[in-house]
This record gives structure tokens, sequence and C-alpha cells, in this order.
């Protein structure tokens, strides 16, 4: 029967993984541990709203300063700004 041959092919088949690549942390949220040093840049934490990562000001100033182009796009030939 062609109806069950096809679902029995579809069973057999293995399902490819996508794995993620890595996170370009471009969504930094500033967050203080005290209210005195709210506004501070130096004393916030930054934490990477899409994978919850935190960096230190330095750290999170490279990834402002020089954001990350996503793979498509690099490809694509989209310059950066």
């Amino acid at each position: 029967m062609g109806f069950l041959s096809r679902n029995k092919d579809k069973e057999t088949r293995q399902e490819e993984t996508i794995q993620a690549g890595p996170c370009p942390h471009n969504a930094l949220t500033q967050r203080w541990d005290l209210p005195e040093d709210m506004g501070n840049k130096e004393k916030a934490t930054y934490v990477c709203d899409a994978c919850g990562e935190r960096f230190n000001y330095e750290q999170a100033r490279q990834f402002l300063e020089h954001p990350a182009v996503p793979p498509a796009l690099e490809e694509a030939g989209v310059p950066r700004s």
C-alpha cells in the first residue's frame, strides 16, 4: 500500500538538529547593585537580554562599540556600520 509505505519512510528519517550560533550580545541592559550607583556606567553590570550572560563595563563597551553582524548578512556582503 502506497499510503503506509510513505508514512514508514517518514519515521525512519533522521531529523537534522539545528545548532544555534554564538550569541552576539547585541541587547545589553544595565543593572546596578546600589541605588546611589545608578547612572555610573563603570559601576553597572550589563546583562544580555538574549542569553542572560553578565559583563562588566569594559566587556560591554566592546560589544556596544563593535556590534556583531549576523553570519547571514556577513555572507551577503552587508557592510558593517
